[in-house]
């Protein structure tokens, strides 16, 4: 196999590792937890720390994902009460941010000819090279935490990752993201069939 195919071979890879890198959506839980128990819901606001970035930190985003967060748990079968007393768990959001570096670099083919040798012959040049382009961007986490309403002990927790800006703050981007957390909750959880 010559270089230039072997190059293209790789990089036809490793887009479709990307591609497969697959959903976005990681989650953790207390293994001890009985959430065959849990049937009602009730918000927590959010802690409120020093405000690091006020896109990520926002009332609007705060009304958005409990929006989000409560049309997916009602889809899923779960009640919703305004009370923390009469809830079986309670939800909250947090989100984070950090600076995050990417390749947007990639392959490049050329032909060329070159000037005739002394004895009329010419040259032809086929190459490859690969070009790196390392640029910084901004990556946000948004995380939802599923709470024992009694103790207030972190039972369950998903997040989802992706890059910083306006495209992500519409309010179906965030229902979504939402979508796709509130997806892996409860743990092993299999859609009834229609």
């Amino acid at each position: 196999m010559n270089i230039s195919i072997k190059h293209g071979v790789i990089a036809l890879a490793a887009l479709a590792l990307a591609a497969c890198a697959g959903s976005r959506v990681a989650t953790d839980y207390d293994g001890s937890a009985r959430f065959d128990t849990l049937q009602t819901f009730a918000w927590l606001d959010p802690v409120v720390d020093d405000i690091e970035d006020p896109v990520l930190d926002s009332q609007l985003l705060t009304r958005k994902v409990q929006r989000s967060v409560a049309d997916a748990l009602l889809q899923r079968g779960y009640s919703r009460t305004e009370s923390a007393v009469d809830a079986d768990f309670l939800v909250t959001y947090h989100t984070a941010s950090r600076e995050r570096l990417r390749d947007r670099g990639g392959f490049s083919i050329g032909l060329g000819i070159g000037r005739p040798w002394r004895h009329g012959y010419g040259s032809v040049y086929m190459g490859d090279s690969y070009f790196p382009r390392i640029e910084g961007y901004q990556e946000g986490t948004l995380i939802i935490d599923i709470l024992d309403a009694d103790t207030r002990d972190l039972l369950w927790r998903g997040w989802v990752r992706n890059t910083v800006d306006a495209r992500n703050y519409t309010d179906e981007a965030i229902a979504a993201a939402v979508a796709e957390i509130i997806a892996e909750f409860p743990p092993g959880y299999v859609p009834p069939e229609v």
